[in-house]
C-alpha cells in the first residue's frame, strides 16, 4: 500500500511540474532567438567575436574549427524562460516624449537563458557541453492624440472614451546578449 501511495504521489507531482509554465509573450522568445542567431553568425558583432574566440581557444587536432559549429542554427540552441512580467494597464506606467505629444509604455518583459551547444572530439569519444547567454526582451506600445496636440496625462490613453488617441505600431526591444558563466555556480555548489 505504501508503495502504491508513493508511486501515485510521484505521478501527481511530476504531472503538476510538467504542466507548470510561466506565461510569456511567444513573440518575445522568437525575437530573442532571431537576434541571437543574427549576432552569433556575424563575426563583426560582440557575440560573433566571442564565439570566434571560443572556437580559436578550442582548436586542436580533433577540433580543427573549434567546438561550436558554424553557422549556428536554431537546432543548436535551447531557450529557457527565466522570468516574465505582463503589465495589465501599461498606460499607468507610461512616459511622454520630449515634445509631449506621444506616450510610450512597456507592456511586458521576459528574460531568457540561451544555451548554445558545443561538441568536443576527444580520443574515441565526443563531449557535449553548452555556453550560456542571457537576453531581455520588452514590448513598447505608443499612442498620440488624433489632433496632434500635447497629451496632458498618459493615463488618459487607457480610458479613451471619446476616441481621441491613435495607437502607433508597437515595437520589440531586445537587450544586449551577455554571456553567463553557470559552470562557476555549479562548481561552487559542489563545495
Amino acid at each position: 500500500m505504501k508503495y502504491l501511495l508513493a508511486s501515485l504521489s510521484m505521478v501527481l507531482i511530476s504531472t503538476s511540474f510538467s504542466h507548470a509554465e510561466i506565461p510569456s509573450n511567444r513573440s518575445f522568445k522568437k525575437g530573442a532567438i532571431e537576434k541571437f542567431l543574427q549576432e552569433a553568425n556575424n563575426p563583426a558583432s560582440k557575440l560573433g567575436a566571442r564565439i570566434a574566440q571560443i572556437n580559436k581557444e578550442t582548436e586542436d587536432g580533433r577540433n580543427q574549427d573549434g567546438t561550436i559549429n558554424l553557422p549556428i542554427k536554431r537546432s543548436d540552441l535551447q531557450v529557457v524562460l527565466l522570468d516574465s512580467e505582463e503589465i495589465t494597464n501599461p498606460w499607468h506606467y507610461s512616459n511622454k516624449n520630449e515634445k509631449g505629444d506621444i506616450c510610450s509604455a512597456n507592456t511586458g518583459a521576459s528574460n531568457f537563458l540561451i544555451l548554445l551547444s558545443s561538441t568536443t572530439g576527444v580520443h574515441m569519444a565526443s563531449e557535449f557541453s553548452t555556453y550560456t547567454f542571457k537576453v531581455n526582451v520588452d514590448e513598447i506600445i505608443s499612442a498620440k492624440r488624433k489632433d496632434g496636440k500635447e497629451i496632458e496625462y498618459c493615463d488618459d490613453v487607457a480610458y479613451d472614451e471619446n476616441q481621441q488617441y491613435i495607437d502607433l505600431p508597437s515595437k520589440m526591444e531586445i537587450g544586449e546578449i551577455s554571456e553567463v558563466n553557470l559552470q562557476d555556480t555549479l562548481d561552487s555548489d559542489k563545495q
